[in-house]
Parts: structure tokens; sequence; C-alpha cells
């Protein structure tokens, strides 16, 4: 289930920082857009399972879920060292 924990930290950091226009926004880093998108990919997927009641999902949302495979990339905010090794990993991979 969609946890609104991280609902909240993503309204919070975007009335902090602001959403995009200007230079150190909410959307302006690569880990916060990703937050994002995980975020509203959880909002909506609880959206339809609410719409739906809980029964046999008229909408297949295989899709929304794959984003779950990303939440635990929100943590990699809080251990720099292992956000550094992540990214090698990733921009070594293109």
């Amino acid at each position: 289930m969609f946890s609104f924990i991280f609902l909240l930290e993503c309204i919070f950091k975007i009335i902090a920082q602001g959403f995009v226009i200007g230079k150190k926004t909410y959307l302006r880093s690569a880990w916060n857009a990703l937050d994002f998108i995980i975020v509203i990919g959880g909002v909506i997927e609880f959206i339809m399972h609410v719409s739906t009641n809980g029964d046999n999902e008229i909408v297949q949302l295989k899709s929304l879920r794959m984003l779950r495979v990303l939440r635990p990339l929100k943590g990699l905010k809080t251990i720099p060292t292992l956000r550094k090794q992540v990214t090698a990993l990733l921009e070594s991979v293109q």
C-alpha cells in the first residue's frame, strides 16, 4: 500500500524549495525527480485501488507497480557513499 510519508515529504520539499522555476528547486535534482515519479506512481496506484474497492482490478497497473522497485533508491539520499557508488554504476552502464 502507498506510503503517505513519501507524499508528505514530497509536498514539504516542493513548498520549501519551489517546484521547477529557479536554480535549486525540487525538480532540478535528478534524485528528487526520481522521488516525484515514484510518489506520483504510488498515488495513481492508490487511487485506482480505492476506486475498484480492492476487488478484481479493472485496469492492470503493472507498469506502476514496477515503480515499487525504485522505492529503495529513495534511501540512497541518506547514505552519500552508497549514492556515489550507484551513480558511478549507472554512468558506467551508458
